[in-house]
């Protein structure tokens, strides 16, 4: 669950409300239609916005076969996180799960919320475009992703442009830098 959250920036309460069914493993999409809410029942998403496919990487979709086969509840409508009665996990075992694994691994202040915002982060840092993020998020527009994650972008951007016009303006006096030292080795006999 935990790798499915950070590398689809499904929120939790879609996440529990998967079932094997919306794990296309041929488009190499998940298929976001519906939640588990707080009472325990799988819902429809409640805006239109929300209801997505989300990019599954070849990992996340090997993690997730591995997963089905070793779980005894994988025909199509059964959850794909299922406690031992094959009903959904509930948020809150499944948030317990997390903040336990989180203290192992000895990190602070991360929630289910942060694998999100980290997906999120992953897709800006490849260059990806503001419509694009926001729909793998299911926001109901790119202006609401902007909100959030201007900073992102503007560093991811920024920074490409910086280093090719680092590259453009001085790489020449580093080839040139190299160039001179591997001469001056080769003379020395080094």
């Amino acid at each position: 669950m935990f790798a499915l959250c950070l590398f689809s920036g499904l929120r939790l309460s879609e996440a529990l409300g998967l079932v094997w069914a919306e794990i296309d493993f041929d488009d190499a999409v998940i298929r976001v239609r519906f939640q588990r809410s707080r009472a325990g029942a799988r819902a429809r998403i409640k805006t239109p916005a929300a209801v997505r496919d989300v990019v599954m990487m070849d990992e996340l979709a090997h993690t997730l076969r591995k997963a089905k086969m070793a779980s005894p509840f994988t025909r199509p409508q059964d959850p794909v996180f299922a406690t031992g009665s094959r009903t959904s996990l509930s948020q809150r075992n499944a948030t317990r799960a997390f903040a336990k694994s989180v203290d192992r691994a000895e990190l602070s202040d991360v929630t289910f919320h942060t694998l999100r915002h980290t997906f999120a982060s992953l897709l800006i840092a490849q260059g990806r475009d503001p419509v694009f993020v926001a729909d793998q998020l299911g926001h109901a527009s790119a202006k609401t992703t902007l909100d959030v994650y201007s900073h992102l972008f503007r560093a991811a951007r920024e920074a490409r442009a910086a280093r090719s016009q680092l590259d453009a303006e001085y790489g020449a006096l580093l080839r040139e830098g190299t160039s001179r030292t591997q001469a001056t080795t080769e003379k020395d006999g080094g």
